[in-house]
């Protein structure tokens, strides 16, 4: 499997980035942030910019192996690239890391996901195909067989006689065993024991050998040898079939009867058949664009131009908004009968009930992440952070905390995107703040922990 099909695997109905993809997404990442920061931060000539590279993409190979190390080895980072300011290396890391690797990830996403498709939807899939495949990445990965060629090639001759041995045609060399391949000094031992076996000899059996199923147990049969001789004469699998027989002709017919009413017999109730998984209906980007929207008219008491604004919109943002009015509806206290809610809303959309439900889960889980996230930026600005630094950081972490990946990526991509943060005690306020919110994104969201 190639290294771009191997970064993507199916989720909730879509398909995400793997383990292998974020760490692919990470080295991307932070070798064009690098290859920018050389040119305009260290001021390297450009003739000399893609020699480095291509020795930094073979450090971040050797050394970062996991999307944790990105944000742990900055010190590392800036020593292989001769940067003595960790800190001017680290802020630069942090105010463009997640951007540069949003945009990665979604092309990373659009180049693998038709190879992607082409493994996991193929009608004609089995599991086997997912041994094949890692085996092929185990053996691509691989390194390289330590010690010497075998000095022969080994060909055994499976149809000798007792007397016969193993031959070889020598190739030059030594040909002491310890020479040979694990699969060359098998098949040596394999000759060996062949050589050394008896041959095998088979009792004539009958004509036909396979037990004769329509005579019934009766002992009475035109059988030319008595039963101990017959079971001499039969491999094993054909005394299986003559026992099994003989308990076929022995057993009662069996009665079939046609239960109806009070006669059928209780078992239980049918089995709940899996909900299919719904994708999602609706981004964390695109429900922020939209909210904000919103609010900036309320600031503005534009009421006319709200009307026009909302008439422009395509009616995928108009459920959008419906919904989201509903919740904030319920949470001023207002009750909302949800289920007639989701079926209005398929009705008049001609979407999918469960199409809608989720709709209506993503928002209520976007108002909170959003009111959250707020939340923590104002208090980090209370504790020191200044304020233009807290917008330029609020549309880095609004992308971080997309309905998608998984929430140890979230939380590594936090790491990389607070490096930008300079003042402690707002760092840690953050870090305590966002980490914990990032958890609870995992619960609201449904992703996994890896």
């Amino acid at each position: 499997m190639s290294d771009l099909a191997n970064a993507v695997i199916p989720q909730n109905g879509d398909y995400v980035l793997s383990e292998a993809g974020e760490i692919l997404a990470y080295k991307q990442t932070t070798t064009r942030l690098m290859s920018h920061y050389l040119q305009n931060g260290l001021k390297i000539p450009q003739p000399e910019i893609p020699a480095r590279i291509a020795k930094l993409q073979s450090f971040l190979e050797q050394n970062f192996k996991s999307a944790e190390d990105y944000a742990e080895k900055i010190p590392e980072l800036a020593t292989f690239v001769g940067e003595q300011n960790v800190g001017r290396l680290g802020a630069f890391i942090g105010q463009h890391f997640f951007t540069t690797l949003d945009k990665t990830k979604t092309a990373i996403l659009e180049k693998a996901k038709p190879l992607a498709r082409e493994i996991h939807e193929n009608p004609y899939r089995v599991p086997g195909n997912d041994l094949l495949l890692s085996l092929g990445d185990a053996f691509r990965k691989a390194a390289p067989m330590p010690g010497a060629v075998p000095a022969q090639t080994l060909i055994v001759d499976l149809s000798a006689t007792e007397s016969s041995t193993p031959t070889a045609i020598p190739t030059g060399g030594n040909t002491d065993s310890t020479n040979l391949l694990p699969g060359q000094l098998f098949l040596k031992e394999l000759g060996e024991e062949f050589a050394k076996a008896s041959p095998l000899s088979f009792q004539k059996a009958s004509a036909n050998p396979l037990p004769d199923l329509s005579a019934g147990t009766d002992s009475s049969s035109s059988a030319t040898s008595s039963p101990d001789e017959e079971s001499v004469q039969m491999l094993p699998g054909q005394l299986f079939l003559k026992t099994l027989g003989s308990e076929f002709a022995a057993a009662p017919a069996a009665k079939l009867t046609t239960a109806t009413g009070p006669e059928m017999p209780n078992l239980g109730a049918a089995p709940a058949i899996a909900e299919q998984t719904v994708a999602r209906q609706v981004s964390f980007k695109e429900y922020l664009q939209l909210s904000n929207a919103v609010a900036k008219f309320m600031r503005t008491k534009d009421q006319e131009g709200y009307k026009k604004w909302y008439a422009s919109i395509p009616v995928r943002g108009k459920i959008i908004l419906n919904v989201n009015s509903t919740v904030q509806k319920e949470a001023k206290g207002s009750p909302v009968d949800w289920n007639a809610e989701i079926t209005s809303l398929a009705q008049k959309t001609g979407k999918m009930q469960s199409e809608m439900k989720k709709l209506t889960e993503e928002i209520k889980a976007y108002r909170k992440v959003a009111g959250n996230l707020q939340a923590a930026l104002q208090e980090a600005v209370k504790a020191g952070l200044p304020g233009a630094n807290a917008s330029a950081l609020y549309a880095q972490l609004a992308a971080l905390f997309e309905n998608q990946d998984s929430v140890n990526s979230k939380s590594t991509a936090l790491k990389m995107a607070l490096l930008q943060v300079t003042v402690p005690a707002a760092k840690n306020l953050l870090t305590e703040k966002l980490g914990s919110l990032i958890k609870q994104c995992g619960q609201w969201y449904g992703l996994p922990d890896h």
